[in-house]
């Protein structure tokens, strides 16, 4: 028996067509490689962010974590991102506490939330982190994913927070609540009725000429000081003058005093009759 020719054509472009298929399926399936990292995770709440590096079987790794109380004193939660653009970018998720007087973190995941690895590549979860607060502000130490064989280094720094926003209570603006520019509420007094608020105090010009706190400067007081001392001058020597004029006695009228070669004559003054 023959085969039939068209039925070999048929058969072989069936399967040219279905390797292609297959192919292409691969190709969709195939996780594409990074090409940048992904944002650092960042502080929520109570929770600390830190960003650093981890250096075992990719010593290209970085790392970003969320590390957050939980409850039961010492005991904490959070979450670890790894990225590298050799090996691939993961999420996972991790629980465990603080020992050794809060100076050792003792944790281990819990779970991998993203599980995203480069061709050749595989992720695991991890046994055990074991990192010394080396620093209020750094953490070093070991991990360890058994499954994998990896036994990295890792050194995380703690993220400051951003500074609060203008207004807030923080910052010294208005309480929440209070509008700006509203006068406060006034404070109710021991009888429990509302006491009316204080007088503002009055304001100082500094244009104003005097002694006391109204002086503005250095010149303005030495400008009084003088002044003063005029003042001062005139009136003694007019204390003066009625002192000599009372030793001397008032000449009658019509007399004449003779005082440095000018003569001065007293007359008296017209009267109605």
């Amino acid at each position: 028996m023959v085969p039939n020719e068209d039925t070999g054509r048929r058969f072989v472009g069936r399967a040219v067509r279905g390797l292609a298929l297959a192919f292409a399926a691969l190709s969709v399936s195939a996780p594409a490689r990074a090409s940048t990292h992904p944002p650092d995770l960042a502080a929520e709440g109570d929770c600390d962010a830190w960003v650093g590096t981890v250096n075992g079987n990719d010593p290209d790794m970085r790392v970003s974590a969320r590390i957050c109380p939980a409850s039961g004193g010492d005991a904490v939660r959070g979450r670890f991102q790894t990225s590298s653009l050799k090996s691939g970018y993961s999420v996972r998720d991790f629980e465990g506490r603080w020992v050794d007087g809060k100076k050792r973190l003792d944790a281990r995941d819990v779970r991998l939330v993203e599980d995203r690895p480069n061709p050749g590549w595989r992720f695991c979860t991890v046994d055990r982190y074991d990192l010394l607060l080396e620093t209020p502000d750094r953490l070093a130490g070991k991990l360890h994913a058994e499954a994998c064989s990896d036994h990295a280094s890792v050194v995380l720094t703690r993220v400051p927070r951003p500074s609060p926003p203008a207004g807030s209570a923080s910052s010294g603006g208005p309480p929440v609540g209070t509008a700006t520019g509203a006068s406060p509420s006034p404070s109710p007094s021991p009888s429990g009725t509302s006491a009316p608020p204080p007088d503002p105090p009055r304001p100082v010009d500094p244009t104003r000429r005097g002694v006391g706190p109204a002086l503005a400067t250095a010149t303005e007081r030495m400008r009084v000081r003088a002044r003063a001392r005029r003042v001062r001058g005139r009136a003694r020597g007019a204390r003066r003058a009625r002192r000599a004029r009372s030793r001397r006695g008032a000449a009658p009228p019509g007399a004449s005093e003779s005082r440095g070669g000018l003569t001065r004559t007293h007359v008296e003054p017209l009267r109605p009759r």
